[in-house]
């Protein structure tokens, strides 16, 4: 049997394909739950899709959906280009600190296949992904740097600060689904996947200071965590067959069953040598001001997730939806650290219309609100706080078999934070900037 397939649908299976083959960079954030949106239909309605999911990309939405797709289907997303920006206002004195990603990112890969008695999938879902780099020097910063051998030392002085920071971190979630249809208009569906989380930190902070006798201070912390896990998928479908409306409802948690914590803080001085010599001209001595390493099994809580999603048809050609997710409490103890997250809801909101059988345009709205409780004055090590609230439009051109789809999406938010470690708050910002493209195929 020979197979025809025409030269665009050729180009977009390629297409698909290619985009496995990139590696991600992106924006990973522990303090927000939405920071990627999944597929090229369901992104351009802000992730408003538990009540339609009825391509690939509702293998990660809500797998009852696959239910009354079409056929066998293949899908894959890209995003052509992915740029984040923190700010930390006045981190170190007037200046404030800065840290960006630029990046390709292939996120979403699914196939749908109709078996006897329902539909199979899998998918591959890059849900977090990051690579996030800062280079800066700052000059004549009053600084606080307390000395261990001489207690008279002043306390403030001007520095010269040199940071170096990188921080990678992606989380995979990958695994099959089955959906089967319980009467003719309600279906059921089940996914899951495979989770792993990798992260690697490494920050390095030079000091010169420009008062007294110069002294220098060097610190060096490294984070390494690597988690695998199962992240179970549960959906219902309901259509009405004389309604204009459909309405879904998922539950799903991330379960750790192995994870493994390792860190790393190094801090290297050079206090005066006239501490230890009277001669004023003798070099200054590089010591030891401290080492702290641990290593630890401990297993990180994710929160229950219950999402609702409602759509309406007022016609063939144009939909509304709506979706609104239910995060609950966690709280893990990691190296010491305890991390609590408080309950807390997430609203999408999106529309599609058809202008011809050909092309379709599609806008959306959403909230990626912080997990973390907000900042409290006189307390330390707390989380970031930043409310994020976002939208985006797509355009999409089918042919018989095939889809194209390219769009847009920004995303911005203000809080605050504690970028240092220590008492003193920040203002924050996270501005996100997408553009990407994706594909579909029928077969």
């Amino acid at each position: 049997m020979i197979i025809k397939v025409s030269k665009i649908n050729s180009i977009i299976f390629i297409f698909i394909v290619l985009c496995l083959s990139f590696s991600p960079c992106s924006q990973a954030d522990p303090y927000h739950y939405n920071n990627m949106l999944i597929g090229e239909r369901a992104t351009g309605m802000g992730g408003a899709y538990t009540a339609i999911a009825d391509d690939p990309s509702g293998l990660y939405y809500n797998p009852a959906g696959i239910v009354y797709s079409l056929g066998s289907k293949l899908s894959g997303s890209m995003n052509a280009f992915y740029n984040v920006k923190k700010r930390y206002k006045k981190a170190l004195g007037n200046n404030d600190w800065e840290r960006s990603c630029s990046t390709l990112l292939p996120n979403f890969f699914g196939v749908i296949q109709p078996i006897s008695g329902g539909k199979f999938g899998f998918s591959y879902a890059v849900t977090d992904a990051m690579i996030e780099d800062q280079d800066q020097s700052f000059s004549n910063i009053l600084t606080t740097i307390e000395s261990i051998e001489d207690p008279n030392y002043p306390k403030r002085a001007q520095s010269d600060i040199i940071i170096n920071f990188n921080n990678e971190d992606r989380t995979y979630n990958f695994g099959p689904s089955y959906a089967w249809s319980i009467s003719k208009n309600l279906a059921i569906g089940t996914t899951l996947y495979i989770h792993n989380r990798r992260k690697q930190k490494i920050l390095n902070q030079y000091f010169t200071l420009e008062q007294g006798d110069g002294r220098r201070l060097q610190e060096n912390e490294y984070y390494e965590l690597n988690e695998w896990g199962l992240k179970p998928i549960i959906g219902l479908m309901w259509s009405p067959e004389a309604m204009k409306y459909s309405f879904g409802v998922t539950l799903s948690r991330t379960f750790i069953f192995d994870s493994k914590t390792e860190l790393q803080f190094t801090r290297l001085g050079s206090e005066p040598m006239k501490v230890f010599d009277p001669d004023p001209n003798s070099p200054d001595e590089l010591i030891n001001l401290g080492i702290v390493t641990s290593s630890t099994n401990e297993k990180r809580e994710y929160p229950y997730i219950f999402t609702f999603g409602a759509a309406y048809f007022p016609s063939p050609s144009l939909l509304f939806s709506a979706d609104i997710s239910y995060y609950t409490e966690t709280a893990s103890t990691i190296s010491g650290r305890r991390e609590e997250r408080r309950p807390f809801v997430n609203l999408s909101l999106g529309t599609e219309y058809y202008f011809t059988n050909s092309i379709a345009l599609r806008a959306g709205a959403f909230t990626d609100l912080a997990s973390t409780y907000s900042i409290k004055e006189g307390v330390s090590g707390q989380g970031e706080h930043v409310d994020m609230y976002g939208g985006g439009v797509n355009l999409s051109y089918f042919t018989k078999g095939s889809t194209l789809t390219v769009g847009i999406l920004y995303k911005y938010g203000t809080g605050k934070a504690q970028i240092k470690g220590g008492e003193e708050i920040q203002d924050a910002s996270i501005s996100t900037l997408m553009g990407y493209m994706g594909a579909s195929y029928s077969f």
